[in-house]
């Protein structure tokens, strides 16, 4: 429901008027069922966007919606968390992905009218959709993994609760083609010019497991030591005796 009313005021900022320059119901009817895919039936064995989209679509044409809006429709949840598609792919599929976008990520919401947020929320409250709904999608994902490609958002999320490296990268995936494809240009290893980029590269490095390339950030006299504080040394252990040794 916030998500179709949010959708709507990106529709107004645009000059877009309902029932003429969109159809106002079945936007409604997307932002309702665009994340069916998280329930119990609709949790199938692809993507939960997927899969939510096959679940509305079959709804609706229960429910006598013709097939060309049928299809909208279907785009519209299948394409719900897809940024720089779902707005090439017509009025009313953009709508309900600025809609969404905006009620999970806060998206835009500065051209939101004043007040209005705080209106929808006050009439109905998120209790902590975000967390819940990113909490719904891990649940399906560690069940099924093939429900969370690597290269989706439900893999990217799977793969942050994950121990390292049990859920591939996209450089894993480059690494286990087989054509024996090595960094060039901009992925070459490059060594950081300012103390800002240490910690930039080191992540990329760790996420590629390029241990090579975690070793080339540091100076080649550099020594690792670990972080354990180690045991006292005590050179005379005797109770009269001064205790007399390091850390």
């Amino acid at each position: 429901m916030r998500s179709f009313v949010l959708a709507r005021a990106h529709a107004w900022k645009q000059g877009l008027r309902a029932g003429a320059d969109y159809d106002d119901e079945l936007l409604f009817a997307i932002c309702l069922l665009h994340d069916v895919g998280l329930s119990e039936e609709g949790n199938g064995d692809q993507r939960f966007e997927v899969d939510g989209a096959d679940v509305a679509a079959a709804f609706l044409r229960e429910h006598g919606v013709d097939e060309a809006r049928v299809a909208v429709a279907w785009d519209a949840i299948a394409l719900h968390t897809s940024d720089g598609i779902a707005w090439r792919k017509g009025t009313l599929v953009a709508l309900a992905q600025a809609g969404i976008a905006t009620d999970i990520l806060g998206a835009d919401r500065e051209s939101l009218p004043v007040g209005l947020a705080d209106e929808v929320h006050a009439l109905l409250p998120r209790l902590d959709l975000a967390s819940a709904l990113s909490d719904a999608i891990l649940a399906q994902a560690t069940a099924k993994p093939q429900k969370a490609s690597p290269l989706s958002f439900p893999g990217e999320l799977l793969r942050r609760h994950l121990p390292y490296g049990a859920y591939p990268s996209w450089y894993d995936l480059l690494a286990q083609a087989g054509w024996g494809d090595k960094p060039v240009g901009l992925t070459a290893r490059r060594r950081a010019e300012t103390p800002q980029q240490v910690g930039a590269l080191f992540m990329e490095y760790l996420e590629a497991g390029d241990v090579e390339g975690l070793v080339s950030l540091y100076e080649p006299s550099a020594h690792f030591v670990s972080s354990r504080r180690p045991e006292p040394i005590w050179w005379d252990r005797t109770p009269s005796a001064r205790p007399c040794g390091r850390w």
